[in-house]
């Protein structure tokens, strides 16, 4: 650069010698956001879906697997499933694990969503919603480090106030952040 001036420079300075001990060092990010959000699965109806694609790769459309078959496979899903969930839980990245019920191909937006941390959720869900709470999600601070099912709310016989889930949440259709208060009573991981 043209404009620095060697006699600028104090000799003293330059021959001081700068020394820094550090073992470890650690940034702790504000997590305002998720940093990662991994879209994973309830497990729910996996041996259904397992079973039919076997059918079609079989060419038999009418394939039934065993019931050992169907117990291993549902096994097996969530031991895959709960492993990729715990490797993301110890990256120390702010993340936000969603698993929707079974996936459905139906227009979005008509149904109630159903957000539970139980492992109850086993009503399907249509594709459309799913992106639509895992963009939310991106950008919800209330998301962060936590993992959640979605799923549309089932219809129920029961008398009123013995519904399987809880009411946390009653939003118009002109409500927009859905989310937010959804979650906020949902725990944080661990």
């Amino acid at each position: 650069d043209d404009d620095f001036d060697d006699d600028d420079v104090d000799e003293e300075l330059l021959a001081a010698k700068f020394r820094i001990d550090c073992s470890k060092v650690s940034l702790l990010p504000r997590q305002e956001e998720p940093d990662f959000v991994l879209l994973s699965c309830t497990g729910a109806g996996a041996a259904k879906q397992m079973e039919e694609a076997r059918g079609r790769a079989l060419n038999q459309p009418n394939y039934k697997m065993s019931e050992n078959e169907s117990a291993f496979a549902e096994r097996d899903m969530r031991r895959t499933k709960t492993a990729g969930e715990d490797r993301l839980k110890a990256t120390g990245l702010a993340y936000t694990i969603v698993r929707p019920g079974p996936l459905q191909d139906v227009p979005s937006g008509l149904q109630a969503l159903v957000f539970d941390q139980s492992g109850r959720v086993r009503n399907s869900i249509g594709t459309a919603d799913v992106a639509d709470v895992v963009v939310r999600s991106l950008h919800e601070e209330k998301a962060v480090n936590k993992s959640f099912e979605v799923c549309y709310e089932q219809k129920s016989d029961l008398p009123a106030g013995l519904d399987s889930y809880e009411l946390v949440a009653h939003l118009s259709s002109l409500e927009t952040d859905y989310l937010k208060p959804a979650l906020e009573p949902l725990e944080r991981n661990i």
